[in-house]
């Protein structure tokens, strides 16, 4: 594993995907073309320029696609929030072989990559929040971290840097392991041709219908939906050094208001929500369901006194809040930031 002296004097670059940047090409082209092709569309809007669609149905024909699109959106992100953020990139729970398998088949419909490489670049993003060396730098533009940094590839001293992230826990999910080993023959399978064939087949929708609807509007806003898991410090104004800042940010940092700075503060709680207030979104819910079944365990959170500690003794000690969090005196006073949220309330 390479240590962080050996990419000092490394350049950090990004070239063309050419793969990716067909990828998206072909997407917004075809996104673009929908309405003009199938017949049974009447008014497509599209907003901010991303492919967000609001389909107005003239005919029954189109109620069973959009919805069966609008389920695998839905299932896709999951893959994403509950599974490759929360579960393997940030660890802020334990799953069962089951859970971990349907959430593996998740983030294959999303069509994202193998969850491996998404891991990978995600701590690399936290890991140097920010800077130069963060792949998706919120320092730059938001088209550049929506869509830039999707179609292009690190090169240069990235290499280096991905060598000194600890991958050894994600090594030794199978799961993960397996999606990585076989992700062409998977993601042919669960991105493209059940999504497009599945409606044609089994309900009698036309093949263009299925093909644009489901297979490239909703592969499209998947993938910007997920883009948004770290466009998000952009678009909110996410500010790492919090100590720095006005006492109503503390102050919604504390309270979890703030919850894209409080993410970054303490990524490991699984409440933390991508796109919303903390603890009120669908994925969360997801998690808390899991846990009841026992599909899920080991549930981290935070609770506010705690995280009061740690701007105090980061604004003492000149450590970040997110090391302050794991001081030991925490742990020592029975205030662990690795908390089991529910479970604990219910025993």
């Amino acid at each position: 594993m390479a240590t962080l002296k050996d990419v000092t004097d490394y350049k950090f670059s990004r070239e063309n995907n050419f793969v990716v940047v067909m990828l998206y090409l072909n997407l917004h082209i075809l996104s673009f073309c929908a309405p003009f092709v199938i017949k049974d569309a009447g008014i497509s809007t599209y907003i901010f320029g991303k492919i967000i669609f609001f389909i107005i149905i003239n005919k029954q024909a189109l109620l069973k696609p959009n919805i069966a699109g609008l389920l695998l959106i839905w299932l896709g992100v999951l893959g994403a929030s509950a599974g490759a953020h929360r579960l393997w990139a940030h660890k802020s729970y334990a799953a069962d072989i089951k859970l971990r398998i349907f959430l593996m088949i998740c983030f294959c419909i999303s069509g994202q990559g193998t969850i491996y490489n998404w891991v990978l670049e995600h701590r690399l993003h936290h890991k140097y929040f920010g800077t130069k060396k963060d792949p998706f730098n919120h320092g730059k533009s938001i088209w550049n971290l929506q869509t830039l940094s999707r179609i292009t590839k690190p090169v240069g001293g990235y290499d280096k840097l991905k060598d000194a992230v600890d991958m050894s826990d994600v090594e030794e999910d199978g799961v993960v392991m397996f999606q990585k080993k076989y992700f062409a023959i998977l993601y042919i399978i669960f991105a493209l041709l059940l999504p497009i064939n599945a409606p044609a087949e089994y309900w009698g929708e036309g093949l263009w219908e299925s093909f644009f609807i489901i297979g490239i509007l909703r592969y499209l806003i998947t993938l910007h939906l997920i883009s948004l898991i770290e466009t998000s410090s952009k678009i909110r104004g996410c500010s790492y050094n919090i100590k720095d800042d006005n006492d109503k940010k503390l102050v919604d940092t504390i309270e979890k208001m703030d919850w894209v700075t409080y993410h970054y503060i303490a990524p490991w709680d699984y409440q933390a929500n991508e796109f919303g207030f903390y603890g009120n979104d669908i994925t969360s819910l997801f998690i808390r369901i899991c846990e009841r079944v026992r599909l899920a365990n080991s549930l981290k959170t935070m609770d506010g006194h705690i995280i009061g500690q740690a701007i105090q003794m980061s604004m003492d000690t000149n450590k970040s809040v997110t090391d302050c969090l794991k001081d030991g005196r925490f742990i020592d006073a029975g205030h662990s930031p690795f908390l089991q949220s529910h479970s604990l309330i219910r025993s």
